[in-house]
């Protein structure tokens, strides 16, 4: 769900950048929209989507890039304040995005690779293509 309106769904297609986490967002822009991110003045870590939209949003976040339940999450932050848990939140995403961002980087540096391999599935769809152009004639009596 959105980082600024927890009811709505995080869309790329938003104008408001800060509603979102991008793949490519570095260390910095990811902290920001964290700690900007909507959440309540209630102490602890629940998650309750009706009465705490903001907190449970970030709790779902968190599990989904954890690779943890949500019960999980809640019970390592249960009472914990909200700076701490978006600190481990925040800490979390950049760790697991690295990698993701390394890779990003590398393809856009490398553009030979890209185009070889866009190269490499043109030439794999003609192939098929003609295979099936060559079935369909065939079939319906144009070539033997």
């Amino acid at each position: 769900m959105s980082l600024r309106d927890p009811t709505k769904k995080m869309s790329k297609s938003d104008s408001l950048d800060q509603s979102r986490i991008n793949l490519n967002d570095s260390a910095t822009a990811i902290s920001s929209k964290i700690r900007k991110s909507v959440t309540d003045t209630t102490q602890g870590i629940t998650f309750e989507p009706i009465t705490r939209p903001g907190i449970s949003n970030l709790v779902s976040i968190f599990a989904a890039i954890k690779g943890s339940s949500i019960e999980q999450i809640v019970e390592e932050f249960r009472t914990s304040n909200t700076k701490t848990f978006k600190d481990a939140l925040i800490d979390t995403l950049v760790e697991r995005l690295m990698p993701i961002q390394k890779e990003i980087e590398h393809l856009r540096l490398d553009e030979g690779y890209v185009q070889q391999v866009l190269k490499d599935g043109a030439d794999k769809a003609f192939e098929i293509a003609e295979r099936n152009k060559k079935e369909i004639y065939k079939y319906i009596g144009l070539i033997d």
